[in-house]
């Protein structure tokens, strides 16, 4: 799912919206494209969540939560069905949303329900799809010593040579 963040000009009014594509829709179907709503609107909820979050006392934090998700995910839930991991690409400040912290309509936060795997773009998904071939074999590195017995025998030596006689 990509969330996109756009702008909507009339001549009345300019405003910006938060857009969502479903990048990987089953071969049978289209990419899906809905508005979620203004982005200010979201904008503000995701303020609000991460102002409640960063606050241990705060009673409100399910509750702020709950209402993030029915603006974002409760309509990508429509478009999911069964599928159970997500690539997210979020746009603007929604970078910064702990998707798997919202609740859903059963009060359950969504890492109970979803795996969620967060991309840069959605083009990120066009290298999914190009083979490369390795050109070595895998590098293993195992119990690096990072000079470590060299300065472990240099401190040995030198509690010897100041220990006291017997």
């Amino acid at each position: 799912m990509e969330f996109v963040r756009s702008m909507l000009m009339t001549f009345r009014k300019t405003m910006a919206l938060t857009t969502l594509r479903r990048l990987c829709p089953p071969s049978s179907e289209r990419a899906s494209v809905g508005q979620l709503g203004e982005a200010k609107d979201i904008d503000t909820a995701v303020h609000r969540l991460r102002e409640a979050l960063r606050d241990p006392n705060r009673q409100d934090v399910k509750k702020l939560a709950r209402a993030l998700d029915a603006q974002l995910m409760q309509p990508v839930r429509k478009l999911l069905g069964e599928e159970r991991t997500v690539l997210l690409s979020p746009d603007g400040i929604l970078h910064l949303v702990p998707f798997a912290a919202l609740v859903n309509e059963q009060e359950r936060y969504l890492v109970e329900q979803y795996q969620f795997i967060y991309l840069t773009t959605g083009r990120d998904l066009l290298r999914l799809q190009v083979k490369t071939k390795a050109t070595q074999g895998p590098v293993m590195i195992a119990n690096p010593d990072f000079g470590m017995t060299r300065v472990a025998e240099e401190t040995r030596s030198c509690r010897a040579s100041k220990a006291p006689p017997h």
